[in-house]
């Protein structure tokens, strides 16, 4: 496994509708391997092994999205610049939060997101949960604020560490998913295939699962595999009645209704001949990365979920080549955290 790609990878400023530069990396590494490289018109990443036996095969889509959530300038005011979000945000988190803007001229410039001091809050402001439009961007001084604009986008300036196995970044929702099935890729790539297989590192997920959409058309894939993310529940105060998920426990596997039964039984009998621990989640969401395919094209659907950024690499990448032992060391903490194997 390619560190040095994971973190440079998640380094990157990738918000839902930006992830242009995200993508040409990603793909710039799967033409070391791949026979077939491209981003398409809508920015989807898209890497496939086709030179298999099967004259006339039918494809699988491995899919991972490669956008991350963000921040969009919205207004400017001499040194102080006003923001939207970009994608599902806690603005709990905002106050002190450094942030790295990045500009239409490939300019980064630093800046604080700031509140109204806590001094200065009323006792009923300061029982109120934070909103985002008393927020702003602080970047020091005009001349530096001039250097931004509108349309601008921005993420917290917060880089990927390792301690030792463990992974500390942003945005590893969903990065993790787009390296996790270019990885796959790699190994897939020693065996001869009977199908042709393709990874998508999709676009605009955080507002829409969008590139799930265009990249199904294009592809036109008998099988989907999504990687993405869920929640783990081993927590003070996690309500595991919707699963108890356990980090350090093994990848999630969704089930449900909008998950195909037939690949489902597929993955679990896949773990448990390898010995693989696994978790299942159940899945009940009305509008969701099956929905958007069943939408656009008919095809057999399952998804592995990263247990919050976690599992899924391991048994993803042991479906092609499974292990002599299990591995277990993938663990995530809340928004940035999990194992990496050793």
């Amino acid at each position: 496994m390619d560190k040095n790609f994971l973190k440079e990878l998640l380094e990157i400023g990738s918000p839902s509708g930006y992830e242009k530069k995200a993508a040409e990396l990603w793909v710039g590494r799967a033409k070391k391997f791949c026979d077939m490289t491209k981003i398409d018109i809508h920015g989807n990443g898209i890497a496939g092994i086709t030179n298999v036996l099967n004259e006339r095969p039918s494809s699988i889509m491995l899919a991972g999205h490669i956008d991350e959530i963000g921040l969009i300038i919205s207004h400017i005011d001499k040194e102080i610049i006003y923001f939207q979000t970009i994608g599902g945000w806690d603005p709990q988190i905002f106050p002190g939060q450094r942030v790295r803007i990045h500009t239409k001229t490939n300019e980064t410039i630093k800046g604080c997101i700031g509140r109204k001091p806590i001094h200065s809050l009323s006792e009923k402001e300061k029982t109120q949960a934070v909103k985002k439009e008393d927020l702003w961007i602080d970047v020091g001084n005009k001349e530096r604020a001039k250097k931004v604009s509108v349309g601008d986008y921005a993420v917290i300036d917060y880089g990927a560490e390792f301690w030792n196995n463990i992974l500390v970044a942003r945005g590893i929702d969903d990065r993790v998913g787009a390296f996790i099935i270019l990885e796959a890729l790699l190994k897939m790539k020693k065996d001869k295939l009977e199908k042709a297989v393709y990874a998508v590192a999709t676009v605009q997920e955080e507002i829409g699962l969008r590139g799930a959409i265009t990249s199904a058309y294009s592809i036109n894939p008998s099988i989907g595999l999504a990687v993405d993310v869920t929640f783990a529940s081993d927590y003070p105060g996690a309500n595991k009645k919707n699963g108890d998920i356990r980090l350090g426990e093994g990848p999630v596997i969704a089930i449900g209704p909008n998950i195909t039964p037939s690949i489902h039984e597929a993955l679990v009998a896949t773990a448990k001949k390898n010995k693989i621990p696994y978790q299942p989640i159940l899945k009940l969401l009305k509008l969701n990365f099956h929905n958007f395919y069943s939408r656009t094209k008919s095809l057999i659907f399952s998804e592995f979920c990263c247990l919050s950024f976690n599992h899924s690499i391991v048994f993803l990448l042991y479906c092609s080549s499974p292990p002599k032992k299990s591995n277990k060391n993938f663990r995530w903490v809340n928004e940035g955290k999990f194992f990496l194997p050793t």
